[in-house]
């Protein structure tokens, strides 16, 4: 279920990451 939408999700974890870093 997760792993599903975890994809379209990950991208906009990774810029958050590096706009809070």
């Amino acid at each position: 279920m997760f792993f599903g939408d975890f994809p379209l999700l990950w991208p906009h974890y990774s810029i958050s990451i590096q706009s809070t870093v």
